[in-house]
């Protein structure tokens, strides 16, 4: 699982209310036992089973302290458990019940009640295989919550599993969550520095202008996303890759891997560039110049906790295939807990960065300065400029 070991892949939503305390008690471990996942209780019925199990692997149901509680982390993971018996196993299975009935019996035909008797029998005996594993895919998704910031992380990026945590998470805690994207974080930020009516204001950047058959506009804030990384992409070209973060310390960006770049107007088709350095590629360029904009990316960034990489949804602050950061610590080496913990810490650190540069944009793109900084971009943008041409 991704926050235990390997590449982390995940989604973030704040926790709402009071329902989630700022320690691992007793009361968080008792909420988080009466929601455990147990296999005693499948039943073909319900069509799926879903609870909270053990961080480490599929089949851990015990959830003691010492296996969910990491410092100001509680790390576990979501299962689910689906059942599908094939239509044609149940149709064979009463199949079979009748012909037992019929030889028992010696007619040659049954009445409605013995035909309804084997039906529940075949009913019965799925519900038997479900309960002994047949019949069942198991899927996990690992979970972490950070107590002390009040983010739950789920390690699946699908809208489907996303529902089903946070209708799970809500049952269990009397916690609803509210999932973490480009529009949900800049509203929030907006509010905190009294903001609201600039980012309210605010409309699409696009890089030429928009022609007469564009689609209608996106208002729904999640456009800054994508102007967010056109303006990293900016930033690092004019700047050498070193970003001021509003809290005060630098970070060494580079977009790398690979770039996924989609037209703002829904004229023409996506790219995706793949290579070590996407934005020297001229094609990257060239797409700018007929009305695209990145929304996912690779990046590389370097700070005081050392060099993370990791791939950005940037309209969803989505994080894939996170790489850490080497931890060099002696004490972490020789002890499991404190060295799962600084793990734990590390992905926050690279979700705080990813953060801190969305925050450093939303300080420019809500400013005075924004103007005459959009006119630069489309400036450099404009080296190379292809006339629009609708796929067809």
């Amino acid at each position: 699982m991704g926050f235990v070991s390997g590449a982390a892949t995940f989604r973030r939503f704040w926790i709402q209310g009071e329902g989630v305390g700022r320690d691992i008690d007793d009361e968080f471990l008792r909420k988080l036992a009466s929601r455990g996942f147990d296999a005693r209780e499948a039943t073909l019925r319900s069509e799926r089973q879903m609870g909270w199990i053990g961080p480490n692997h599929i089949f851990e149901t015990r959830l003691e302290p010492e296996r969910v509680a990491f410092g100001r982390f509680a790390l576990f993971a979501l299962r689910m458990d689906t059942f599908a018996a094939p239509s044609a196993v149940l149709r064979g299975y009463q199949r079979l019940e009748e012909e037992a009935a019929l030889h028992a019996s010696g007619r040659q035909f049954l009445s409605r009640r013995e035909k309804t008797l084997a039906r529940e029998a075949a009913g019965a005996k799925l519900e038997q295989e479900a309960r002994d594993g047949a019949w069942r895919r198991l899927a996990s998704w690992p979970v972490m919550v950070d107590l002390h910031e009040q983010i739950a992380y789920l390690g699946q990026l699908g809208d489907r599993t996303a529902g089903i945590f946070c209708e799970l998470f809500q049952d269990t805690f009397g916690a609803p969550l509210e999932p973490i994207d480009a529009a949900s974080y800049a509203t929030r930020a907006a509010t905190e520095t009294g903001a609201q009516r600039k980012l309210e204001s605010l409309e699409p950047f696009h890089f030429i202008d928009p022609p007469d058959d564009a689609a209608a506009l996106d208002l729904s804030l999640t456009f800054l996303g994508r102007e967010m990384l056109s303006w990293l992409w900016f930033r690092t070209h004019s700047e050498e890759g070193m970003l001021r973060l509003t809290r005060g310390d630098e970070v060494a960006l580079m977009i790398s891997r690979s770039m996924r770049m989609e037209c703002d107007f829904r004229l023409t088709g996506a790219d995706t560039i793949s290579t070590e350095a996407p934005t020297r590629l001229p094609e990257a360029r060239a797409a700018l110049g007929i009305g695209k904009q990145p929304v996912k990316a690779g990046l590389t960034l370097g700070g005081a906790a050392g060099e993370f990489s990791l791939s950005l949804d940037a309209g969803k602050l989505h994080v894939s295939s996170l790489r850490l950061a080497e931890n060099d610590d002696a004490q972490a080496e020789k002890n499991p807990l404190v060295r799962m913990e600084q793990r734990l810490e590390s992905i926050v650190e690279a979700a705080t960065l990813v953060d801190g540069l969305f925050d450093v944009f939303l300080a420019m793109r809500l400013s005075t300065d924004w103007p005459a900084e959009a006119r630069r971009m489309r400036e450099w943008a404009a080296t190379r400029k292809p006339s629009l041409q609708v796929a067809g």
